[in-house]
């Protein structure tokens, strides 16, 4: 199914046993436009979505993420951006991600897997994300031409040890 219109939205929630309501189908579908993950404040901003308060839009993030139809990656510094998942257009999970310090656009790395973990006898996994961090090629080139005063500047991300 190419998804994308109404109707989609609809049957994709419907599907997972939610209501098809304006807020949701506004948040899923501007998360099924998206070229990378989202944040709250990036989603507040899309089209159909100017008009909804923020606690709803946290509340439709929130049941969207519980039916599984989104996931969520958190970011070095805190931040929640949310994704569609797998059986959707997007970012389809189970692999690590990029975000440039610099500029903030976060990437799928495809071709990266999650590593697999193996926990003693009782533990269960309920989910995993790694999350790279560092500059993007477009920053990296503005960061090298810029002072060395600019460069040492501390990005309040903990340095890889």
């Amino acid at each position: 199914m190419e998804l994308g219109c109404k109707n989609d939205e609809v049957a994709l929630l419907r599907a997972a046993g939610l209501r098809s309501t304006q807020a949701r189908r506004a948040v899923l579908s501007a998360l099924l436009r998206a070229d990378q993950p989202l944040t709250h404040a990036q989603l507040a901003t899309s089209s159909g979505l100017e008009d909804v308060d923020r606690v709803t839009l946290y509340r439709n993030l929130a049941s969207l993420e519980r039916a599984r139809l989104i996931h969520v990656i958190r970011a070095p510094d805190g931040t929640s951006l949310f994704c569609a998942n797998p059986r959707m257009p997007g970012c389809p999970g189970g692999h690590a991600h990029f975000q440039c310090l610099e500029c903030r656009r976060t990437l799928c790395l495809l071709d990266q897997p999650l590593p697999r973990v193996v926990l003693s006898r009782g533990y269960r996994v309920q989910g995993k994300q790694l999350m790279v961090f560092g500059l993007c090629p477009g920053c990296a080139r503005r960061d090298s031409r810029a002072p060395a005063r600019r460069r040492s500047r501390n990005r309040n991300v903990p340095k890889a040890q």
